[in-house]
C-alpha cells in the first residue's frame, strides 16, 4: 500500500473528499500502483462497501472476476502509451445481486512539476442503455429472420423511406440483392412507373406510411426492365408510443413465366 492510500485509510475523509462529494458520478482515485486512494459515496454506493474497505486495495480485486486481469493490465498499460487516457468499460459484480456495467473516463493526477502521481476514474453507468441496445439487436435479429422467410419479396423501411430490410425473394423478383438495396431510397432503387390502387387512393411515401395500400405496380428492376407487380403496403406502428416507425412492403409478380419486358 502507497503512503497516500495509509493516509487515506487511517484519516477518512481527507479535505479533497469535500469537493468530490460534489460531483453527480462515482469517483475513486488512484494511485501509480493501482491502489485505491481515494472515493466518493457515489463510488461506495457502486461497491455496496464503506470508504474504508475501499481505501487501499488494488482496483482490479473490485472488479468481476472476468475483468479483474483485463483491468490490471490495462491500468499498466495506460503509464507506458503516449496516447493518453481513452475511457474503458469496466462490468462490476454488486452485493445487491446482478452485474452493473460502467464506462470509465480516466485523466491523470499531477504534481506541482506536472508528473503524474494517480489517475481518476469516473463512472457513468451504462447498464440499461447495454441492455436496450441488446435488447434492440436482439428485436432486429428476430425481424430480420420473419422477413427472409415470407415467400413474397419484402422489403421495410424506415419513416424516411430508406430500405432497412429486403428479403432474399427481392433479388429473385427485381435482381437487386438485399445488400444492394439497404441504405437506398426505396423510390430510387425500385422506381413505380405507374400504379393502380385497389381503393383508389394514390401511392406515395406519407399514404404509404398513413394507411395500408395495395394496387397493381409498374416498375423498373436492376436491368431497367419493366414488371408488373401486385404490391401492398402498411404501416409499422410502435405499440409502445404510437409513432409510425416506416412501412412494410410486399411485392408479387402478377405474370406467369416471364415477368419482365424491355423498357
Amino acid at each position: 500500500m502507497s503512503e497516500t492510500a495509509e493516509k487515506n485509510v487511517l484519516s477518512w475523509p481527507q479535505p479533497e473528499d469535500v469537493a468530490i462529494e460534489e460531483l453527480p458520478l462515482a469517483y475513486i482515485e488512484l494511485d501509480m500502483e493501482g491502489t485505491v486512494v481515494r472515493v466518493n459515496r457515489d463510488a461506495c454506493e457502486v461497491f455496496s462497501a464503506e470508504p474504508e474497505a475501499l481505501l487501499g486495495k488494488p482496483a482490479w480485486e473490485l472488479m468481476a472476476a472476468d475483468d479483474a486481469a483485463a483491468s490490471r493490465n490495462s491500468f499498466f498499460q495506460a503509464h507506458s502509451s503516449s496516447d493518453g487516457l481513452s475511457p474503458v468499460r469496466r462490468t462490476l459484480y454488486v452485493r445487491s445481486g446482478g452485474y452493473r456495467t460502467f464506462d470509465l473516463y480516466r485523466s491523470y493526477v499531477r504534481d506541482g512539476a506536472g508528473s503524474p502521481i494517480g489517475i481518476r476514474h469516473f463512472f457513468v453507468e451504462i447498464s440499461e442503455a447495454l441492455e436496450d441496445h441488446q435488447r434492440a439487436i436482439r428485436q432486429r435479429d428476430w425481424l430480420e429472420s420473419i422477413v427472409d422467410s415470407v415467400a413474397d419479396a419484402m422489403i421495410v423501411t424506415d419513416g424516411l423511406g430508406f430500405i432497412r430490410l429486403a428479403n432474399p425473394a427481392v433479388e429473385k423478383l427485381t435482381g437487386w440483392l438485399p445488400s444492394e438495396l439497404v441504405g437506398e431510397v426505396v423510390e430510387r432503387r425500385l422506381p413505380i412507373l405507374k400504379y393502380t390502387p385497389n381503393d383508389g387512393v394514390p401511392l406515395n411515401h406519407h399514404t404509404r406510411l398513413e394507411r395500408p395500400c395495395k394496387g397493381i405496380a409498374t416498375m423498373l428492376d436492376r436491368k431497367r426492365y419493366q414488371i408488373r407487380v401486385e404490391m401492398t403496403s402498411a404501416p409499422i406502428i410502435d405499440k409502445e408510443n404510437g409513432f409510425v416507425s416506416g412501412a412494410a412492403i410486399t411485392l408479387r409478380s402478377t405474370e406467369n413465366g416471364e415477368a419482365r419486358r424491355q423498357s
